[in-house]
């Protein structure tokens, strides 16, 4: 299995379009072949800072997922969203 790790922090007045698009992708990423969840959580002490957590069955379907429309456009975006350089990990179970 992998794991990835994505940790967000987001302009504040970027909140709700980054809300909005990486909704889209969560919800596209969960019908992806091997994925095995996608979820998004909030800080409870540190407003807009984000941890997307990814848990793809194998290698093959995270390299997959990152061949997705819905993702390749996000990240187009997700630039100008960001406060902060996001955090990304990718580890084995």
């Amino acid at each position: 299995m992998k794991i990835v790790n994505a940790k967000f922090t987001i302009k504040p007045e970027k909140r709700e379009n980054f809300l909005e698009d990486i909704l889209n992708l969560i919800q596209a990423s969960q019908t992806d072949a091997g994925c095995l969840a996608y979820d998004l959580f909030e800080s409870h002490t540190e407003p807009n800072v984000f941890m997307m957590i990814e848990k793809w069955s194998d290698a093959q379907a995270l390299e997959n997922h990152n061949k997705n429309q819905t993702l390749l456009a996000f990240a187009t975006k997700v630039p100008e969203y960001l406060s902060q350089k996001p955090e990304i990990s990718v580890m084995n179970d």
